[in-house]
């Protein structure tokens, strides 16, 4: 199956409920795969991770639009939950809806022991826990993990700009109902090659107006790297020692 995603279709009929044929919209004579469903890109990586991890780097690295979305954010799922530091850029704005980035920094993500799916956000959130959304349409965010201090939301993207809706933003946070002295973050994780040029923008409800609960809300904009999958891999961690890992990784 792998060597058919992105490739001119040749795969045997029995793949098709794994895959979709898609033809361009001019004249139907280019055809190429693409994975039938988020679900079944997820399923793909866990065994690929396994059996065959290399070639799901390549693939990542040499794929592109939807289907590199699709690779993409089952991947940095597995690398976000081991923890450990990351490369990242905090994005400030002002009532202009003018955005700017500040100095860059090392993001120190713990190491996730278990991952849960749910339907409505938990009123009290674990700590160790990789919160996933069962819906893959729910908005905001595709995951986040709760520390003493600390809520990290991520949304992985492959897209080289996101726009911001305070209203989103709002009604997620009165759903995690974080207590006072935890500071939310929101992070955009975003491939390497997109990390230097990714910009976020004002969507049509924003910015947050005075006393709403989205003024709360830090802006990071972090580097996903997923050939880190590897070490991920290798070691079952990847972390710094403030994250419980026995070495220190930069990326």
């Amino acid at each position: 199956m792998r060597s058919s995603v992105g490739s001119i279709s040749s795969a045997p009929e029995a793949s098709h409920r794994l895959l979709h044929i898609v033809a361009n919209g001019k004249n139907f004579k280019m055809q190429h795969l693409e994975f039938a469903s988020k679900w079944v890109a997820e399923e793909f990586v866990k065994k690929a991770t396994r059996d065959e991890l290399q070639a799901v780097i390549s693939l990542l690295a040499s794929s592109s639009g939807a289907l590199k979305g699709m690779l993409y954010e089952p991947v940095m799922h597995t690398v976000l939950s081991q923890g450990g530091c990351f490369t990242a850029v905090p994005v400030m704005y002002d009532n202009t809806s003018t955005f700017w980035r500040g100095v860059e920094e090392k993001l120190v993500l713990d190491r996730c022991t278990t991952q849960e799916f749910f339907q409505v956000l938990p009123k009290i959130a674990k700590p160790q826990v990789y919160y996933r959304p069962s819906s893959p349409i729910f908005p905001t965010m595709d995951a986040f993990m709760c520390g003493t201090n600390t809520c990290d939301i991520f949304q992985m993207t492959v897209q080289d700009s996101k726009e911001l809706d305070a209203s989103k933003l709002n009604s997620l946070l009165h759903g995690l109902q974080l207590p006072a002295k935890v500071t939310p973050r929101l992070h955009f994780v975003v491939p390497e090659d997109r990390y230097s040029d990714f910009k976020l923008k004002a969507g049509e409800i924003w910015p947050p107006k005075r006393r709403q609960a989205a003024l709360r809300m830090k802006l990071y904009i972090v580097k996903g790297v997923y050939a880190r999958l590897q070490v991920c891999a290798r070691s079952g961690h990847v972390g710094c020692h403030a994250a419980g890992g026995g070495r220190k990784l930069w990326l």
